[in-house]
């Protein structure tokens, strides 16, 4: 009976030897980069207010490095000649005289404009 017991451990052993050799670790593919925003597009793409007063509302689509559209972003609008024409934070331009201005829509490090 000894034998057949020594048996048993031996065959018990090498069995458990035999499932841990060759298995390879588990490894967890590495995560995607984090989309993060590379386009901003600001339409219209051009506009002419034609009297002092007169506005007109910016629209941004912003896109990933993918080229995917996201959403819920904070923009930063920008003029770069606040005596010509103001923007609000909604991206609604207003003449305040008559020339110029580039207004500019940022989305943490991208940016576009009109």
């Amino acid at each position: 009976m000894m034998r057949s017991s020594q048996r048993r451990l031996i065959i018990a052993f090498t069995l458990l030897a035999f499932s841990s050799c060759g298995e390879s670790p588990t490894t967890t593919p590495p995560a995607p980069p984090a989309a993060r925003p590379t386009t901003v597009e600001v339409t219209p793409a051009a506009s002419e207010l034609t009297a002092i007063g007169a506005s007109v509302q910016l629209n941004v689509r912003i896109l990933d490095q993918r080229g995917q559209p996201m959403t819920g972003l904070t923009v930063t609008w920008a003029t770069d000649d606040a005596a010509i024409a103001i923007v609000d934070s909604t991206g609604l331009v207003t003449a305040v005289r008559n020339g110029s201005a580039s207004i500019t829509a940022t989305v943490e490090t991208a940016s576009g404009g009109l």
